[in-house]
């Protein structure tokens, strides 16, 4: 599956990271159908967000389906 990455400050990749594993009876796989970016990851890519640590995967405004 693809993720958005912010690298560093400015710096952000498009990558294949692993399909997500059920390891708990009380977990769920969710199909993300849209992902909305939010004023936090904006800091989070401007670099201006001080409880951030780099690199992170940003996008966790989402929608999706069971």
């Amino acid at each position: 599956m693809k993720a958005v990455q912010v690298r560093k400050a400015h710096e952000l990749i498009i990558q294949e990271v692993e399909k997500p594993r059920i390891s708990n009876s009380t977990d769920v796989l969710v199909k993300v159908k849209r992902v909305g970016i939010c004023g936090s990851d904006m800091h989070i890519y401007h670099g201006t967000n001080p409880l951030a640590t780099l690199p992170r995967v940003v996008g966790h405004e989402v929608a999706g389906k069971l």
